[in-house]
């Protein structure tokens, strides 16, 4: 799709979805329209520092160096990396009060599916994360940027 095109849709997606902003259920666009999908996401930007908790992560590393972290040890940039996917992973699991509700969402034009719009909810008022060919490609994206489980 030409940038055009993406610019187009996010634009239909953005004005579907804003239309239900004063509805009973707010932004109900994003969880009603039939195809819609919800997911927990925990997107890796939120987590910027290691806090120390290694408690029930499926991590990779061998005792000896679980040992050397535990006792003040710092982290690698790729094992702050394994240590952030994980942590996101145990959040979305466990259902965290800091995960977020994602929805990915059909864009219709003229009664087919033209694309797919992913909408991210951190606060009261969703934002739209982008515009998507396929929902496999959302979600790919998504993946990318943080632990993604379907709600």
């Amino acid at each position: 799709m030409d940038d055009i095109q993406r610019r187009r849709l996010e634009r239909i997606a953005w004005n579907h979805a804003a239309s239900t902003r004063n509805d009973e259920e707010r932004w109900s666009f994003a969880f009603k329209t039939p195809g819609a999908v919800g997911y927990f996401f925990c997107p890796f930007s939120e987590i910027a520092e290691f806090d120390g908790d290694l408690d029930g992560l499926n991590l990779s590393w061998e005792p000896e160096r679980v040992t050397e972290i535990e006792d003040g040890g710092d982290l690698t940039p790729e094992e702050f990396a394994e240590w952030r996917r994980a942590y996101c992973d145990q959040q979305v699991e466990a259902g965290a009060d800091s995960i977020w509700p994602v929805w990915i969402v059909p864009i219709r034009l003229e009664g087919q599916i033209a694309d797919y719009a992913t909408f991210l909810s951190q606060q009261e008022d969703p934002s739209l994360g982008g515009v998507y060919d396929t929902i496999e490609q959302a979600e790919k994206v998504l993946s990318e940027q943080g632990a993604l489980k379907r709600s």
